[in-house]
């Protein structure tokens, strides 16, 4: 259940709309090719004006748009692999890791030829991270970015370096993930039509023409999951920039100092993240270490409570003292 609030509370006004165009989209070639097939037909929806009609189609598309990315989160893990059966699950994972394997034996050339395998092994995670599908590959690679580099696991601390990084950023992140959500959302729309239409066909005679649709609509799946692993390489690029660029200011507001060695800093991450997700109490010794030093409050600052109060002025009319005097 918390996996479908958390995919209706994210991805933004960019994040709904990539839910809600397809919809929209299926909707409408299922209204102009299937529907005037069906044998029976929604008397009331019939005697609707073509404004009416409209606007039913919008409310439609909206309301499966919001349906569709309530339920993202189970979408993705059904793409990924991760809630296949057990030993479904064990046969993928293992050929995936055979075709990492061959890719990288088979690496060679210059340009453009070298720069599209290295792009395909790109979206591949380390060996022990190696999920069942190309989807599941695609976004565990992303996912490991910050973890396999600097011990940072972007996946734990996501709030937080969202909440630093620079909007411009932040806005870039939401559109690399529309653009995946867009295809996904056309491979289940797609195939959920291609199943009812299969229905339509069959209901009283057979009609060849739907029968034709909905091939259509099945063997689009692939090409709209083919899209749907593409795409991907974007939003693998703005959470590498979310990574890199984010790190430093996180540091700063969790209020711990950046080390000045490559290997220091993973070990500091790695201790955040065991304080953080495992509440680990051994880390907290050693995590002090990488604290910042609060700021050192000098004398005569209010805050130090010994400030030097002003001599007062003399009075206009007041006599001075005999010793000034005497000065």
């Amino acid at each position: 259940m918390s996996d479908i609030f958390k995919g209706l509370t994210g991805g933004g006004l960019a994040g709904l709309t990539a839910w809600v165009l397809p919809s929209g989209f299926i909707l409408g070639l299922f209204w102009l090719l299937v529907y005037p097939e069906m044998r029976a037909h929604f008397d009331r929806f019939d005697h609707l004006s073509a404004t009416h009609k409209l606007f039913v189609w919008v409310f439609a598309a909206v309301f499966l748009g919001v349906f569709l990315q309530a339920l993202s989160t189970p979408m993705y893990r059904l793409l990924e692999g991760y809630s296949w059966p057990r030993a479904c699950r064990e046969r993928s994972v293992a050929k995936q890791r055979a075709k990492k394997s061959r890719l990288e034996g088979n690496i060679g050339g210059t340009g453009w030829g070298k720069g599209l395998q290295e792009e395909q092994i790109a979206r591949f995670p380390d060996f022990n991270e190696v999920a069942p599908t190309r989807l599941g590959n695609a976004l565990r690679a992303l996912e490991t970015y910050g973890a396999t580099r600097f011990e940072l696991d972007s996946q734990v601390m996501w709030s937080e370096l969202n909440a630093v990084v620079p909007k411009s950023l932040q806005t870039e992140l939401e559109r690399s993930r529309a653009g995946m959500d867009f295809f996904v959302a056309l491979f289940y729309l797609s195939a959920a039509c291609g199943l009812v239409t299969i229905g339509v066909a069959f209901d009283g005679r057979i009609k060849p023409l739907l029968l034709l649709i909905a091939l259509v609509a099945f063997l689009s799946t692939i090409v709209w999951y083919e899209m749907a692993v593409i795409s991907t390489s974007y939003y693998a690029n703005t959470v590498q920039a979310l990574v890199n660029l984010g790190r430093v200011k996180l540091a700063n507001e969790m209020g711990l100092k950046m080390p000045g060695r490559i290997d220091q800093e993973r070990r500091m991450w790695w201790l955040v993240k065991s304080l953080i997700y495992y509440n680990d109490p051994n880390s907290l010794e050693e995590l002090n270490l990488y604290r910042q030093r609060p700021p050192v409050l000098s004398p005569t600052t209010p805050e130090a409570g010994n400030r030097a109060e002003p001599a007062p002025e003399s009075q206009e009319g007041e006599e001075p003292d005999e010793a000034e005097v005497d000065q």
